[in-house]
This record gives structure tokens, C-alpha cells and sequence, in this order.
């Protein structure tokens, strides 16, 4: 993974160039390096901190872009909106940034900022199931 990323020159980029499918598979590969996972197994504690915040600031954008696709109301991007989340929440690659057994080894604030994300997800997956409209208050 970290090989992709210095690769392509994910791994300087405040941002890829492409947003949506570029940015996520670089956030998942800064997620797995992040995890010890794949070809960055050796990389220490400090590396796989920054590589954490990357991913998660990627994640973030990614997160945010798909609240803005819900903003059209149309039904097709409410499916992707839904489609697309869901996959995040059982995706492999996202387990040792999303998994409570894997976050709860994480230092108190930067686990708080990956629940904070998931809730997002999970929020924004709600509203995508409403077409993407707020609930109506009760």
C-alpha cells in the first residue's frame, strides 16, 4: 500500500487529483499502513499515526462529498450515497479504523475522531435512506 501511495504521490498530496474512487483507495491504503497491514509492516508508531490522519482526513472529504451528492435529491444518488457508505462500514480494508476492537488501541482523542466519522457515515447513510432530506422533526 505504501508503495501505491509514494507510487502515484498520494503520500505528499494533501489531496489526490481525482476526487471520490482515487481518494478512497488512497485513504484505505493510508488506513491499512496505518494498521501495519500489507507491504508497511515495519513502519513505526509515529509513521502509522500520520498515515492514521491521513486516511482519516481523506475519509472526512470523501464523507462531506457524498453529503453534497445528496443535496440533489435525486433518487440514483441517494442509491450511490447508500451504496457507497454501506460498503465503507463492512469494507476489509477500513477494520483496523473502524472496528472497536482495533480503535480502542488508539490514543482517547484520535479514537474520538474516527467515532466521529463513523457516526457520520452512519448519519449521512440515514439520510441517504430519506432521499436525502432531514427527517421531519417529531
Amino acid at each position: 500500500m505504501y508503495k501505491f501511495l509514494k507510487k502515484y504521490g498520494l503520500d505528499r498530496l494533501p489531496n489526490p487529483p481525482n476526487p471520490s474512487a482515487p481518494r478512497y483507495y488512497a485513504a484505505c491504503c493510508a488506513a491499512m499502513a496505518s494498521s501495519g497491514q500489507g507491504d508497511v509492516a515495519p513502519l513505526g508508531a509515529k509513521e502509522r499515526a500520520r498515515w492514521r490522519k491521513q486516511a482519516l482526513d481523506w475519509f472526512r472529504d470523501e464523507l462531506v462529498g457524498r453529503g453534497k451528492l445528496l443535496q440533489s435529491g435525486k433518487a440514483a444518488d441517494s442509491q450511490r450515497v447508500q451504496r457507497d457508505l454501506s460498503y465503507w462500514q463492512r469494507d476489509d480494508w477500513l477494520a483496523g479504523v473502524r472496528d472497536r476492537q482495533t480503535l480502542e488501541h488508539l490514543p482517547e482523542e484520535e479514537r474520538a475522531e474516527w467515532h466521529k466519522l463513523w457516526a457520520g457515515v452512519a448519519d449521512t447513510l440515514k439520510k441517504a435512506g430519506q432521499g436525502g432530506k432531514e427527517p421531519a422533526p417529531k
